[in-house]
């Protein structure tokens, strides 16, 4: 499906980014992250290209990238690439700040963890069930219940 659309579309063309975006997803699901990387790069980049910095798919990008990462055991890279992306624009730092704050409660950065979940826990107050629930935000779970009390 991916080269047809890059015969008919161009490589360029969103619909084509998006087929290798999926394509990135699926090689992460079975574990084959190496060239999941691959994809996930290409298709941010070329989204970011041809959509602009501030498109609900890049950020999507941005977030499948970060995911990838952290699968990857790089909490570090991860951190760094969204908060890079969040400096960009508070739109951009509205997508990716909850993911943001698990990489940097992973990479034991609990201060950062607990800033980022504040800002985006009040803001969405529903998100709360969802990230006392997350693995990634375990550490700080008593922070997290006393939020927003």
């Amino acid at each position: 499906a991916l080269e047809g659309r890059e015969r008919t579309l161009g490589s360029e063309h969103p619909d084509t980014l998006r087929g290798v975006s999926n394509l990135g997803n699926l090689l992460k699901a079975k574990g084959e992250n190496e060239g999941a990387e691959v994809r996930c790069r290409r298709a941010l980049e070329g989204i970011e290209r041809t959509l602009g910095s501030e498109h609900p798919d890049t950020l999507q990008g941005v977030n499948n990238l970060g995911g990838l990462l952290k699968a990857k055991g790089d909490y570090e890279g991860a951190a760094d690439l969204l908060r890079d992306w969040g400096g960009r624009s508070l739109r951009a730092r509205d997508k990716i700040r909850y993911n943001l704050a698990c990489f940097e409660c992973l990479r034991g950065n609990l201060n950062e963890a607990q800033q980022l979940l504040t800002e985006h826990l009040t803001l969405y107050p529903k998100v709360k069930k969802k990230a006392l629930a997350d693995p990634d935000l375990a550490v700080i779970r008593a922070f997290i219940e006393a939020l927003l009390d």
